[in-house]
């Protein structure tokens, strides 16, 4: 992934929105939000 260039596309998004979680609350909203299959409940793990 090039840091400089800019980023396209909802899935790349909501990667981008998981790795800057902070709460719980966080996580479980965007497992809510998105049809991402690697991100929804069950497939995150959970530190």
């Amino acid at each position: 992934m090039e840091l400089n260039k800019a980023l396209t596309g909802q899935r790349m998004d909501e990667w981008i929105q998981l790795f800057n979680v902070e709460t719980v609350d966080d996580l479980k909203m965007l497992e809510t939000m998105t049809k991402n299959p690697g991100i929804r409940t069950g497939n995150v793990k959970k530190i």
